[in-house]
């Protein structure tokens, strides 16, 4: 049985640092569905990569138009069900073949900082895009938008 309070308490920091050095390397941070956030989740982290504006021209206007960024992949620092672990084990989800040895090495980097060992998992072959919160009425459950769309 626990007595001090210092033991009742459990302090997670992990999301929290991980998160910063991800913004740090370029990236943006996600849910796990993909949607950009300002604060990472507590047990897991999705990994937006930005793509270059798209160049339109209409009657002579010329703009530039945010694309959706990439959503690379998924950072499990927590989740029994895929035997993500704090501190011990974290299981990285891939979206994109390409992408595979960028993200083993950044979070091969962001592991040794928190001595936690990652297994990691290619999901799909192809990359994953951002999805915003309107998407849910457009986009059924279960389906998520690919770059082509």
């Amino acid at each position: 049985m626990k007595n001090s309070i210092d033991e009742k308490i459990t302090y997670h920091e992990n999301s929290v640092a991980v998160a910063k050095n991800l913004r740090e390397r370029g990236y943006t941070i996600a849910s796990s569905t993909g949607i950009r956030q300002r604060e990472p989740d507590r047990d897991v982290i999705g990994i937006l990569k930005s793509r270059e504006p798209i160049q339109k021209n209409f009657l002579g206007f010329k703009w530039n138009k945010q694309q959706r960024g990439l959503y690379i992949g998924t950072l499990w620092l927590e989740n029994q069900a895929r035997g993500a672990i704090h501190n011990e084990n974290w299981v990285l989800e891939v979206y994109g073949r390409d992408y595979v040895p960028e993200l083993t090495k950044l979070v091969k980097e962001l592991s040794e900082q928190h001595q936690a060992k990652v297994q990691i998992i290619l999901d799909s072959e192809k990359p994953r895009v951002e999805i915003y919160s309107l998407d849910y009425e457009t986009v059924g459950i279960g389906q998520t938008p690919h770059p082509e769309d």
